[in-house]
């Protein structure tokens, strides 16, 4: 794409004085003179100063609840229509050099500019400052607020302010110390629960409904009042409630010597405090709350409202330049046919947009063109997208500080230290940031792999050595716990009181950082970095917490509360002149960028709808003159308005289903026209998708990746192989090219979710028990008591040996599955007893669980020799008769048939050999003819009726057969015969179904 000097907007922090505004904006030389010239000799004016640093407010607060005068909504506020036949910032640029301009200058110290979001403010900004380079005029800018931080600038609080984090905490002791019969009618039977978590969450809840109503100068005892006007009204008593603990909440406060935020304003309002000497210039603030309308009738002379409509309009807006609901609700919207896309699936949506990229045939360069996405699920798979097209992309919203590396890692440090399960301690080493700072500290080797292995084969739910048989792999997951002792042991010991858990945490978060060299021009290490600054700032917060409203915690319940406090930040990603911006619907209308693609027009996104409000649904919101779904819909209608008059290009995108495959639904907005053509969009929208229509990308935007997709990846030469064991023989029947991933190659799955014993597992266990029974005594009893007995003890200490004394609890549910298996089998193994057999073999102690040694013998295939392995569970010996059967274990939920290893495939009259196990295992014992001896199962099946001896009834040319199937396998895989795979592919065989493309 074409390259331009034109600058976009990027993430800058007025967070200090005008000495360093070049350094925060990232501006040129002649930018940043530009600012200097403005304050005179160089040097910040303090007035300058005051007027940057006045950006830093606070964020919106609580209200106390109560109702303003409606005559102060007798406004004389000055609005100024600007049109919107040009993007919305570049009018508002204009507007205030000339308002404001002078002969020498442009001093704009006296102005505060409100937005919806900083976002606006600092591309305004940059705007004016490139208007005052091209003017060749000093330029000092004005100070920036966002609505939810102008109210402080209109009056002087009297008391210092709650912050968030206060008053959720005031919020969860109210709630934790009322009795039960008082909570009951707002939270049912969660009144009698004691989760401290649970509290904090309905907090949070009642917190964020307080904040909501404050905005519009109402209480809890006002949606009494308006709910008892509506009829069928039953909320009545939950509502009493409410405002009983909203007085509560608000005494606890007062008790504290500190103030709600809302019901400051509101005693401002009250008394008449507001006041201000700077201009108030109101920019693209279509929707403003109550509370914040009552303020600015105080000060309406010094308020300008910049309304980026025609002055034919007017009407549609009310006195502070807002939209009027009814009337933006029933507008109608000209969309031309050709701006519509409608397709199929989100993937559609984003190739959708590639071809809409392609399509301007390199006219725009990335900074001229803006993708609105308001669904933020779709943005990773646009980025990867457009990334393959080799455009690449910025979310303007940056990114969410949960989703950080910092905050991730102490989330899953709090879980650990909470549970002290295994399972999060594997986490958290699993975590990129500790695995770093292990491996600076000298950890080497593939403990991730050890930590895996251990948890499969143990299933510990905390750590245990004393259960580990592989030394080498247990050393490693101690010498990896004994390191993350060192940054644990700044949080052991008991609770403490919130501020004395600070020190601990900067101190945990040095350690794993501190020694880090980051590079805040990589986007990655500035993402950690900026994180790190929030998460010390909520770690810091902790200082300010009244101890009356945190009794001594945890650690890890200071680090949740330090999280919680940092949890709605953002990290803006690394400016990028080449990178296509992508943001959410509500930023549209104050972008700039002369070329626009809208994704997700469709109901739910555009627009957004709230329809299952706890506390507050839609009828209520009527009611009180809340934020409903009108509203939202009539703040949409003009936002949309706006993009198609003040856009070169705006093309809107539809899609038909979410990824899961659901219906969507158009949007409305689509069809707010005249009737004609209504029915022509819902055609549209009806018309099934064509080939070409979607998964296709024009030339002009090519995928730069060589390959589209992926293949099978076909062996390579190995290695040869010389032995094989007796099971081996039946992954190789079923697909040569999974045995080659699984037993050549050796490529499995290992994890650390499992909670319980998977089949092989589970097996395993079984048959140790089994074996240690085979060694006992009690293998020739035939009292059914005295061998359950025996087999009851050996699960026993077979299960304390494998999972310690710590086993989940699904695993010692499943050891009393296995007890009932071993019980019915002492029954049966009685009898057999009785009935002349003696168990004369049984394969070493410990060879089950712990991987044994293997008989070997040689078998020959066109005159050499080839190994064949295995381990016999056990071989019975008739006590008069001689006849000897060798016996395996079978512990599945279901009982096979030994005569299942030879059946006809389907459509077929022949017999095909599909297992070789038993039939190799005649050639393993040594005392036996394998003329004679004969082959069986002992099934253990789930079915508590299935325990059975089980004999297979072969002839000599069918076990001949076996042997000849053996050679024709040695054969293949002496030629390395591992291709094609088998398809449709075998039972089990999951773990290699990504690689098979299954």
């Amino acid at each position: 794409m074409k390259q331009t000097t034109y600058r976009r907007p990027q993430t800058f922090l007025f967070l200090v004085d005008l000495i360093r505004l070049d350094e925060i904006l990232d501006l040129d030389d002649r930018h940043a003179a530009i600012i200097r010239a403005g304050c005179g000799d160089g040097k910040a004016s303090s007035r300058g100063i005051k007027a940057i640093a006045g950006c830093r407010g606070s964020g919106d607060r609580l209200f106390a609840g109560l109702t303003s005068d409606a005559t102060l909504m007798s406004m004389n506020i000055t609005r100024k229509f600007l049109g919107c036949d040009r993007p919305a910032l570049a009018s508002a640029a204009d507007y205030l050099f000339t308002e404001f301009g002078q002969s020498h200058g442009v001093d704009l110290t006296q102005v505060v500019v409100v937005v919806p979001g900083r976002r606006a403010g600092r591309r305004l900004l940059e705007m004016m400052l490139e208007e005052a380079e091209r003017r060749q005029v000093a330029f000092t800018p004005p100070v920036f607020e966002t609505i939810g931080r102008l109210p402080e600038r209109l009056y002087e609080p009297q008391r210092p302010f709650a912050n968030d984090l206060v008053q959720l905490l005031a919020w969860t002791d109210v709630l934790r110390s009322a009795a039960p019969e008082v909570l009951a009618p707002v939270f049912g039977p969660l009144a009698q629960q004691s989760e401290e978590s649970l509290w904090e969450d309905l907090g949070e809840t009642l917190r964020q409904e307080h904040l909501e109503l404050a905005r519009e100068t109402l209480d809890f005892s006002d949606v009494l009042r308006a709910g008892q006007q509506i009829e069928g009204f039953g909320e009545t008593e939950r509502w009493q409630c409410l405002a009983t603990l909203q007085r509560a909440y608000l005494d606890r406060l007062d008790a504290l010597q500190l103030w709600d935020r809302e019901t400051a304003r509101l005693v401002a309002i009250e008394k008449n405090e507001c006041a201000t000497d700077q201009h108030i210039v109101l920019l693209g603030t279509v929707d403003v709350g109550a509370a914040l309308r009552s303020m600015l009738a105080q000060v309406a002379a010094q308020v300008t409202a910049l309304v980026f409509a025609p002055s034919d309009w007017a009407d549609r807006f009310d006195a502070i330049g807002c939209i009027r609901p009814e009337i933006w609700k029933a507008a109608e919207i000209e969309i031309r046919e050709e701006q519509v896309h409608v397709v199929d699936a989100p993937l559609d949506q984003v190739e959708r947009v590639a071809r809409c990229l392609a399509e301007y045939e390199g006219r725009y360069s990335a900074e001229q063109i803006t993708i609105g996405v308001p669904n933020a699920a779709l943005v990773p798979q646009l980025q990867r997208q457009l990334e393959q097209c080799d455009v690449p992309t910025r979310w303007g919203s940056g990114t969410s500080i949960w989703e950080t590396g910092p905050f991730r890692l102490l989330q899953k440090l709090a879980d650990y230290l909470e549970s002290e399960r295994f399972q999060d301690l594997a986490a958290l080493v699993r975590h990129p940031d500790v695995t770093c700072w292990l491996q600076t500290s000298g950890i080497q080797g593939d403990y991730l792999t050890a930590f895996d292995e251990f948890h499969a084969q143990h299933l510990p739910y905390r750590l245990d050595f004393d259960v580990a048989e592989n030394r080498q792999r247990s050393s490693q997951v101690e010498e990896v716990a004994a390191a993350m002792n060192w940054p644990l042991n700044f949080l052991k010991g008991t609770d403490r009181r919130l501020d004395e858990w600070v020190e601990p945490l900067l101190r945990l978060m040095t350690a794993i950082y501190g020694q880090r060299t980051l590079d805040r021009d990589v986007d990655r290490d500035r993402t950690t970095l900026l994180a790190c600054e929030q998460i010390r700032d909520g770690i810091l917060g902790l200082r300010s917490i009244p101890e009356e409203l945190a009794p001594r915690r945890s650690a890890a319940e200071a680090i949740r509360l330090a999280l919680k406090r940092a949890s709605s930040a953002t990290v803006p990603q690394v400016r990028d002149e080449a990178a296509i911006e992508l943001l959410g619907w509500l930023e549209l209308p104050l972008d700039d960028a002369p070329v626009m693609v809208v994704t997700n027009m469709n109901e739910g996104f555009v627009p957004s709808a709230v329809n299952s409000d706890l506390f507050l649904p839609n009828t209520i919101r009527q009611q009180l003159g809340l934020l409903d779904n009108d509203r939202r819909i009539a703040r949409d209608a003009y936002a949309l308005a706006v993009l198609l008059a003040s856009r070169q290009s705006l093309d809107l995108i539809v899609g038909r289903t979410t990824s899961d495959g659901d219906p969507l639904r158009p949007s409305r907005l689509l069809f707010a026209t005249d009737p004609e053509r209504v029915a022509q969009r819902a055609l549209l929208f009806l018309k099934p998708a064509t080939e070409g229509e979607t998964r296709y990308l024009e030339d002009a935007l090519t995928a730069t990746r060589e390959t589209a997709a992926f293949s099978v990846p076909r062996p390579v030469e190995q290695p040869p192989i010389t032995s094989l064991s007796v099971t081996q023989f039946k992954d190789y029947l079923a697909c040569p090219y999974r045995f080659y991933l699984k037993h050549v190659l050796r490529l499995g799955n290992m994890a650390d979710d499992a909670d319980e014993m998977d089949g092989g597992l589970f097996g395993s266990l079984l048959h140790e028990v089994l074996t240690r029974f085979g060694h006992s005594p009690a293998r020739d009893s035939t009292d059914p008591q005295e061998i359950e007995d025996v087999l009851s003890r050996a699960l026993d200490e077979c299960a304390r040996e494998q999972f310690g004394k710590f086993p989940v609890a699904a695993v010692r549910l499943q050891v009393e599955q296995a007890r009932l298996r071993l019980r019915l089998f002492a029954e049966q193994q009685a009898v057999r007893a009785e009935e002349g057999w003696q168990i004369v073999y049984t394969e070493p102690l410990d060879a089950a669980m712990q991987g044994g040694k293997s008989k070997r013998i040689a078998f020959p295939v066109d005159g050499e020799d080839f190994e064949i392995r295995g381990r016999i569970d056990r071989i019975d010996q008739h006590r008069t008769s001689g006849q000897r059967i060798i016996f395996d274990y079978k512990t599945g939920d279901t009982a096979p048939k030994p005569g299942d290893a030879l059946k006809k495939k389907k459509n077929e009259q022949q017999k095909h050999w599909n297992d070789l196990q038993l039939p190799l295992y005649r050639h393993l014992d040594e005392a036996s003819s394998p003329d004679s001896v004969q082959l069986g199962y002992i099934v253990l099946p789930k079915d508590s009726g299935g325990v059975e001896f089980r004999v297979a009834e072969w002839t000599a040319e069918e076990l001949e057969a076996a042997d000849e199937v053996a050679r024709d396998v040695i054969r293949g895989i002496r030629q390395q015969t591992f291709w094609p795979p088998a398809d449709p592919p075998p039972d089990y065989s999951d773990a290699w179904a990504a690689i098979c493309l299954d």
